[in-house]
């Protein structure tokens, strides 16, 4: 728990005690922001990769030519994705 240490005097400052000073290499410089670090412990990489489908290269080139052909969408693909698009937002308002 955070003590609160008692105003004394009455300019309602208190005299810094050694073991609350800020080791300088410890400041961070004024208006830096800080900064969040994440790691992850060999098992979770370990099950993260199980769990991710492996991805078929020829498909995915298949349809990046596809892509930079400009033959990728047709209206055919566009009504399929419609229509899925439409039976997930149904599916969600359902619940």
């Amino acid at each position: 728990m955070t003590q609160i240490n008692r105003i004394y005097g009455n300019n309602g400052l208190n005299m810094v005690r050694p073991d609350q000073r800020v080791n300088s290499s410890d400041a961070k410089p004024a208006g830096a922001k800080p900064q969040d670090q994440v790691e992850f412990s060999p098992a979770a990489e370990q099950l993260s990769r199980m769990q991710q489908p492996e991805m078929r290269m020829d498909k995915v080139e298949k349809a990046r030519q596809a892509i930079a052909d400009g033959t990728y969408e047709t209206p055919d693909k566009i009504a399929v994705a419609v229509d899925r698009l439409l039976k997930d937002l149904n599916a969600e308002i359902d619940r």
